[in-house]
């Protein structure tokens, strides 16, 4: 691997760099430069954690990123790879060959999906560029992006090394990597930001206010939200209070008691759980003068829990979720936020912008691959005209066929029998 940086160095910068680097381990960490305003990256790695969080429990941000990503990397009908190369006239063959068998070879239209899918995600995506003997890119490998560090000098330039991985912010650098070895992917980059911003930035926040209380309305309805029996026991007046306590008990043991069978002696044991706000009440209660027991022997305590029903805070907090992911609510399956059908038109426009700005993105990160492997090849990138060209973005397409195969599949599904 140090040969072919020592290769590589040679051919982009015409001398041999002063201290070897490889990705695969720094022969001297402690003599590795860093950024003069290196940055700790704790509020960028807690943002990692929440968008994880987000991806595994959110199915609304699951359904987003998969959207998104699926329409960015959407290749035309039979085809493999997402997009095209276009060339201007006169550009020679061989220059063609050479970016086109680079596609291929590193796999970028099969890839799309995942790489459009994580710089979404987490607004960064690091790939390192990896290289054969024959200085032909073979692959873009996913590097861990909480571990890597973008090292940047006061007026935004890149350093050498230009990336570094550490295990936490403020360690000492485990790899460096040069400028041309890692492609950073950076979603809705701002001005003089050093890394990107997650598509879940916004709906982040959101999220928190409306996770605990979706789970206090789940706990509500576990806990309150069915109707309970009352038990009136009868306990002689002239009963102490020990006597009371164990005619409850034997009463809960005969009612509430189920037999249980016990593999290791054989017999059947009896098994009564601890009371909870889901069992039933037991009162205990005396015989009136005229020998009728009071309140009746058992009543329905009926659950009307009025206050589930409002969940207005709930379904506010969820719009603004939805708001927050900037993906048409149909594209999510809530059907009953659609409305008009300009307003639904306005949306999928907005959209497919969303979706031409996220194939700007992988189309940046594809050219710098494209034209290292030029360079490596002997052709200068900047003398030849050649762009990378996607399909028209055409969302409201996609989610007709969408829910057509959707049908065509609960069709499929019901039986003869059935109809």
């Amino acid at each position: 691997m140090s040969s072919i940086l020592r290769r590589v160095s040679r051919l982009l910068r015409g001398a041999t760099p002063p201290r070897p680097t490889t990705a695969v381990g720094l022969e001297n960490a402690d003599t590795v430069l860093l950024g003069l305003f290196a940055d700790t990256g704790g509020g960028r790695l807690q943002l990692y954690d929440d968008v994880e969080r987000m991806d595994d429990e959110c199915a609304e941000a699951a359904a987003a990123l998969d959207t998104i990503a699926s329409l960015a990397s959407a290749s035309p009908e039979g085809e493999e790879t997402p997009f095209r190369i276009e060339w201007g006239a006169g550009t020679p063959t061989g220059a063609q060959e050479t970016v086109e068998a680079a596609i291929r070879r590193a796999r970028l239209g099969p890839k799309t999906f995942s790489f459009c899918r994580d710089a979404a995600k987490y607004g960064d995506a690091f790939l390192e560029v990896v290289l054969d003997d024959a200085l032909a890119v073979v692959r873009l490998k996913h590097l861990p992006a909480r571990q890597l560090f973008r090292e940047e000098g006061p007026h935004g330039q890149l350093l050498d090394p230009a990336f570094t991985q550490r295990q936490y912010p403020g360690g000492a650098p485990l790899v460096a990597f040069h400028p041309w070895q890692v492609v950073h992917l950076r979603w809705s980059h701002q001005g003089e930001r050093r890394y990107g911003r997650s598509h879940l930035a916004v709906a982040r926040a959101i999220w928190k206010r409306l996770r605990p209380l979706e789970d206090s309305m789940r706990v509500a309805r576990l806990e309150r939200g069915y109707d309970k029996l009352v038990h009136y026991v009868e306990i002689p007046p002239e009963a102490s209070l020990a006597e009371a306590q164990k005619r409850l008990e034997d009463y809960r043991r005969r009612t509430g008691a189920r037999l249980v069978h016990n593999p290791e002696t054989g017999a059947y044991d009896l098994l009564r759980q601890a009371p909870t706000v889901r069992t039933d009440f037991y009162v205990p209660v005396s015989r009136t003068d005229a020998g009728a027991v009071a309140g009746g022997d058992i009543k329905l305590l009926a659950a009307d829990n009025a206050q589930l029903a409002h969940v207005e805070d709930v379904e506010y907090l969820h719009r603004q979720l939805i708001c927050a992911l900037r993906v048409p609510a149909a594209f999510l399956g809530f059907e009953r936020e659609v409305n008009a059908r300009a307003t639904l038109a306005q949306q999928f426009a907005e959209f497919a912008r969303t979706i031409r700005r996220a194939q700007g993105v992988l189309a940046a990160g594809y050219r710098q691959v494209l034209d290292l492997q030029l360079l490596l090849h002997g052709w200068d990138p900047a003398r030849l005209d050649y762009r990378i060209v996607w399909p028209e973005v055409r969302v409201e397409d996609e989610r007709v066929r969408a829910e057509a195969e959707r049908y065509r599949m609960a069709t499929a599904s019901i039986s003869p029998a059935s109809r």
